[in-house]
C-alpha cells in the first residue's frame, strides 16, 4: 500500500486511531454477512478453498499441530512456500471463526479438511485446553522437556556421583535418558520433621510426579526414619488415581548402611580419604571399619576425618575420588557388581521405557497400570448397602 497511513470504516493502514477493544465490543458478524453477500454454503466453500490451497503448498503440513503453538511473530519469519501456506492458514482460520459466529457450528481444522481422519490424536475434547493439547503434541514429536524419571537423592555428593557414573559408565548425561536428579539435602526432608506431617510431603510429591507420568525413584541412607518411610509407602494411596497406590516399594532404595559403605570397601574409602587429605592425615581400613559399625556411619566417618585432618570432610570431593577408583581398570571389584550400578541400570531402563502419552486415553491406561504404583483392590460393597 506504500508509505503513510490511510483509514476508513473498513480499512486501516498504519492508522493511529485504531481502537481494537472498541471494534471487538462492536463486532457484529451479521453486518459482514450482509456486506459481502455471504451464505452458509459460500462461506464453507471459501473456507475449504483456502484450506486445500494451504495443504497443497505447505512443506510443514504434517507438523501443523506443533507449528500452530509457535508464536505468531516467529511464524511470520518463515519464507517461501512455508510463509505463503502460513498466511493461507491464517485466512482460513478467520473464515472459520466467522462461520462459528454466524452459524454456531465448528468447521474442521484447516489442516484436517483434506483426507479422512479415523482417530483424532489427541482427542477433540482435549483440545479445549491448549496447555494439555500442547503437552500431547510435544510428546508425539519427542519435544517434551519434562523428565521421564525423577531420581531423588539425599545430597549433592550423591548427585555428583550419579552424574559421573552416567557420563563415564553409561556414556551420556542423565538428561539424555530423560532423567532429572533432585537433591533433598537430608533424610529428614523426605521423612518429615513433625509427627503429623511425617512422610506425607515426599509421598505427595511422588504421587504428583506419577500423575504426570514421571517415574520417581528415591535413594536414601539408612538414617533416622528412612525405613519407616519405605514402610509407609506400602499403604499410601494415590489421591490422583483410585486404582493404585502412590508408588512401588522397589522404587525406594534404602542403603543398608550408607552410600559410601554399601558401594565401596573400607580399604577403598580409607585410600580415597588419604588421597583427599594430601598427606595432612592418614587413615586405615580398620578405622573406617569402626565407623561402618557405628549406628550413624556417615556421621562417624566425618568425625574421624575432622579429628585427624583438623578440617571438615569434603564429601563431594571424596565421592569424586571413589568414583574414579571404581572406574579404574585396575579396580579389584567388577563395576557391574556394585549396588549403585545395578540401581542406576534399573533407573535408566525405567526412563527409556517410559514413552510419554499422545492421547488422553493412553494416559488413563498408564495411570491405571501397575507400573507407576501397586494396583489397589476394588472395594466390594455389601449386599443391601
Amino acid at each position: 500500500m506504500g508509505g503513510g497511513h490511510y483509514s476508513d470504516h473498513w480499512i486501516s493502514v498504519n492508522g493511529f486511531d485504531w481502537k481494537w477493544h472498541d471494534e471487538v465490543q462492536n463486532w457484529n458478524p451479521e453486518t459482514a454477512e450482509r456486506l459481502f453477500g455471504v451464505t452458509r454454503e459460500k462461506l464453507h466453500h471459501a473456507y475449504n478453498g483456502l484450506a486445500v490451497a494451504q495443504a497443497h503448498c505447505d512443506p510443514l503440513e504434517r507438523w501443523y499441530q506443533l507449528t500452530q503453538f509457535v508464536a505468531v511473530g516467529e511464524r511470520a519469519k518463515l519464507k517461501g512456500d512455508a510463509l505463503r501456506a502460513e498466511t493461507l492458514r491464517a485466512g482460513a482460520h478467520m473464515l472459520r471463526l466467522l462461520y462459528k459466529d454466524l452459524y454456531d457450528d465448528e468447521l474442521p481444522n484447516p489442516n484436517e479438511v483434506t483426507g479422512t481422519i479415523i482417530t483424532h490424536i489427541p482427542e477433540l475434547p482435549v483440545r479445549q485446553d491448549p496447555r494439555r493439547y500442547l503437552e500431547f503434541v510435544v510428546n508425539r514429536f519427542g519435544l517434551n522437556p519434562l523428565p521421564k524419571l525423577s531420581l531423588i537423592v539425599e545430597g549433592q555428593s550423591e548427585e555428583v556421583a550419579v552424574q559421573r557414573i552416567f557420563e563415564k559408565y553409561f556414556g551420556a548425561h542423565p538428561g539424555v535418558y530423560g532423567i532429572e536428579i533432585i537433591v533433598l539435602g537430608s533424610v529428614d526432608v523426605a521423612a518429615g520433621s513433625k509427627k503429623e506431617d511425617r512422610f506425607r510431603a515426599i509421598l505427595r510429591l511422588i504421587d504428583y510426579l506419577h500423575h504426570h507420568q514421571t517415574f520417581t525413584f528415591l535413594i536414601l541412607d539408612n538414617e533416622n526414619y528412612a525405613e519407616r518411610l519405605k514402610q509407609e509407602s506400602r499403604k499410601s494411596k494415590s489421591i490422583h488415581s483410585k486404582q493404585r497406590y502412590v508408588t512401588r516399594t522397589e522404587y525406594i532404595r534404602i542403603w543398608k548402611d550408607a552410600f559410601e559403605f554399601d558401594n565401596f570397601s573400607c580399604s577403598e574409602i580409607a585410600a580415597a580419604m588419604n588421597e583427599l587429605a594430601q598427606g595432612y592425615a592418614s587413615f586405615t581400613s580398620a578405622e573406617v571399619t569402626v565407623c561402618k559399625k557405628d549406628p550413624n556411619p556417615g556421621s562417624s566417618l566425618q568425625k574421624l576425618y575432622k579429628k585427624k585432618a583438623q578440617y571438615g570432610l569434603q564429601k563431594i570431593k571424596l565421592n569424586e575420588i571413589l568414583i574414579e577408583h571404581m572406574m579404574s581398570p585396575v579396580s579389584r571389584r567388577r563395576i557391574e557388581n556394585r549396588p549403585i550400578i545395578k540401581v542406576l541400570e534399573r533407573v535408566a531402563r525405567l526412563a527409556v521405557r517410559n514413552p510419554l502419552p499422545t492421547m488422553h486415553e493412553i494416559w488413563e491406561k498408564n495411570q491405571a497400570s501397575k507400573y507407576l504404583g501397586k494396583k489397589r483392590k476394588p472395594v466390594r460393597r455389601r449386599k443391601g448397602a
